[in-house]
């Protein structure tokens, strides 16, 4: 896991979130999920496994977000969007593609 330098953080995740990962995962996302107005991209496109620990932290990070009122912008992997659909949450987040500007 990984901060890209952009404008707005990009959070890259790649591999498995799961019971082992998905505490640090939400730590460091709720860490960038600070300034109201602002934009936080989370790249999931790289991630593999994708269990119910992954999902409530991911569905923990969407309200914190919330309730900053930053914009949290997801890009998932075809595994992260399986599960969430599979599970009825996709539509509790912000698809979107991700800056062409990342270094």
């Amino acid at each position: 896991m990984n901060e890209m330098e952009t404008p707005d953080p990009v959070f890259v995740v790649d591999g498995e979130l799961d019971v082992a990962t998905a505490k640090a995962f939400f730590s460091e996302l709720v860490g960038l999920i600070r300034d109201p107005g602002s934009t936080v991209y989370l790249d999931l496109t790289g991630v593999t496994f994708f269990d119910s620990h992954a999902v409530s932290a991911l569905i923990r990070a969407r309200k914190i977000a919330e309730v900053r009122a930053v914009n949290l912008v997801v890009a998932p992997s075809p595994m992260v969007t399986r599960i969430l659909r599979r599970a009825g949450l996709s539509d509790q987040f912000h698809w979107g593609e991700l800056p062409t500007d990342r270094t």
